[in-house]
């Protein structure tokens, strides 16, 4: 089949193995850890099954030989804020890409193939999976009744196109989920197979076989539901349902500490560490019964005038609610707003007053370093681990009056992104020296607005564009490698007249993600009592934010923090595209926390 014709499948009715969302039986395989490490999803078509894998903290890429397809799949993981790599490719010269892998996935390519092809296709994935590392296909099977889509295949068929150098691990009975519109049926019998290369990287194998979930995996993705990144055969395509996989861990290297714990969460435990909420007057009472039943992750302090001292004793507190049961013994980001001036949380012995950051603004920036270090030591001495500062907004000149959040606060380091950049870089990397964690905000800045979106609802800016000057200071930020951005309540009508930022897919998947290369934590502005987000319902809040590209919400309220973590809960279990969302945000919150020692992994 011609690569014209493979671009054809993706044009009008949708493909029988385009469904929109990745297959079942690949699902279960990523949630129990087997797509790990560098993942190549070989003929991908529009991704889903390559960003199921990124978004269980995979490095992932896909190939497929349609620039059609690539080009949707590459428009998927911008919408979803997905770090998986997509190129246009022949499955039959993997070895053209020139790099190695540890998991393979092929969700029905394998059975497009001819007797000839097959071989070569074999081949070709010897030639990029290292030793040890697994290919999980997923195929039609011979019990797939009818002639309609792609060519059946018997376990003996899959045993010996993948015996010389390949260990067949398991084979086991799955289902292909098929799109209606292709061949009118639901779903298609098939084969899921693990199989394990043996043998030498570039060594010609004529047989595939896999571990038993691996297997599971190989037949499903065999079954061609992800599409063909093949150049020959054509796309005889028949439905296939989810099967579950067995339970063999491959022998590929060993995941990530975050990949791991994350594999040990339970789904209440994953989107719970999704939340910053704030810390109820009584640690040890409604805010204990929160973390033991919704999980929360990470916790927030209000204004406290305990002192160091006092504050140790409460984050010691904190940080022992991090049991197995509550929170998989991830332990907590405790923080606080430690800006200074008008907006320093945490005071009493042994806390410094901080200067406002227009006083900041007004001394070198080594000298700034220096000073922030210190605050940054006595933030540690008393437990806490994340300053949601610096303040990164800036206040055009003589506006500073009439900007209410930013400009009347002294809450700006200077007038001119200058000026802030090398402030808030100074800020961010003395807190660094400390070992606590800083937030950049208000992204995309909130120097060009009147009201302060804490108090008051629409508050909107005309002025500042996706490529304007005055986001430089975030830009230096992200490159001085701040760990997280936080996203503003205000809409931004040049960027997105549509949306707050905090839901704003062009604010967060495009400028922060695509534009300004921030792999890091995208958290919000307070989203459970502020007044810009009032007359939205708490429950659909938090999947706005994370549907739109947001990692970590801010509640300062328990209530709605609950009511948003019930509602996400609730779509990740009737939504597979949504979850590998979540499971995205998740792995970059948990990277965050290894960053900080947070993580059970030794």
């Amino acid at each position: 089949m011609t690569v014209s014709s493979w671009d054809e499948a993706y044009t009008g009715v949708p493909a029988p193995w385009d469904i929109g969302r990745p297959q079942p039986a690949f699902v279960r395989l990523a949630e129990q850890g087997l797509l790990s490490g560098r993942v190549l999803d070989s003929g991908c078509g529009t991704g889903e099954q390559t960003l199921l894998a990124a978004g269980h903290g995979a490095d992932a890429m896909g190939v497929d030989v349609s620039g059609l397809a690539i080009r949707r799949a590459r428009d998927k993981a911008a919408e979803r804020g997905l770090p998986a790599r997509f190129e246009v490719g022949d499955a039959l010269r993997l070895a053209d890409l020139g790099l190695t892998f540890d998991t393979i996935i092929d969700s029905g390519v394998f059975h497009v193939f001819g007797d000839e092809d097959r071989a070569r296709y074999v081949a070709s994935l010897a030639s990029v999976l290292r030793p040890g590392g697994f290919c999980y296909l997923m195929c039609f099977s011979e019990l797939q009744p009818g002639d309609a889509g792609p060519r059946r295949v018997r376990q003996d068929e899959l045993r010996a196109a993948f015996r010389d150098g390949w260990r067949v691990a398991s084979i086991e009975a799955a289902e292909f989920e098929l799109n209606r519109a292709g061949l009118g049926i639901p779903s298609a019998r098939a084969w899921l197979a693990a199989i394990e290369r043996t043998g030498p990287l570039g060594a010609r194998v004529r047989t595939c076989s896999t571990v038993r979930r691996r297997l599971v995996l190989a037949c499903l993705a065999s079954l061609g539901l992800i599409g063909s990144g093949c150049s020959s055969p054509a796309p005889s395509w028949g439905p296939l349902a989810s099967a579950a996989p067995g339970g063999v861990r491959p022998s590929s290297s060993p995941p990530s500490c975050p990949a791991r714990v994350f594999s040990r969460l339970t789904e209440s435990q994953r989107v719970g560490q999704l939340f910053l909420v704030g810390i109820a007057a009584d640690p040890a009472g409604e805010t204990a019964e929160a973390v033991a039943t919704y999980h929360f992750g990470s916790l927030l302090f209000g204004s406290d005038k305990a002192g160091v001292a006092g504050i140790r004793q409460a984050t010691s507190a904190i940080q022992a609610l991090a049991s197995s049961r509550a929170t998989g013994r991830v332990r907590f980001f405790v923080a606080a707003n430690q800006e200074g001036g008008e907006v320093q949380a945490l005071q009493g012995p042994g806390f410094a007053a901080i200067p406002p950051a227009a006083v900041q603004g007004e001394l070198p920036a080594s000298t700034l370093q220096r000073q922030a270090a210190g605050w940054g030591r006595e933030l540690r001495a008393a437990g806490v681990n994340l300053n949601l500062a610096p303040v990164m907004d800036v206040v055009p000149p003589g506006t500073a009056a009439q900007n209410q959040p930013i400009g009347a606060l002294g809450r700006a380091f200077g007038d001119n992104p200058a000026t802030v950049a090398a402030h808030g870089v100074a800020f961010i990397r003395g807190m660094r020296q400390a070992g606590v964690a800083t937030a950049a905000k208000h992204f995309p800045g909130l120097g060009r607005v009147h009201g302060n979106t804490d108090f008051t609802a629409g508050i909107t800016d005309t002025v500042t564009t996706p490529d304007d000057p005055y986001l430089r200071s975030f830009q230096a930020a992200i490159e001085a490698g701040v760990p997280f951005v936080m996203v503003a309540l205000a809409t931004y009508t040049r960027i997105d007249p549509d949306h707050l930022a905090a839901f704003s897919p062009r604010v967060m998947r495009v400028m922060l993600r695509q534009q300004m290369r921030f792999q890091g934590v995208i958290i919000s502005d307070d989203l459970g009592v502020a007044a810009a987000v009032a007359g939205i319902p708490p429950a659909a809040r938090g999947i706005a934010f994370l549907a739109a590209g947001g990692d970590m919400i801010t509640s300062q309220a328990l209530a709605p923090a609950a009511a948003m973590d019930r509602a996400i809960l609730a779509r990740v279990a009737a939504d597979p595209a949504f979850r590998a969302v979540v499971n995205s945000a998740v792995m970059r919150v948990l990277s965050a926390k290894q960053a900080y020692g947070l993580l059970p992994c030794r």
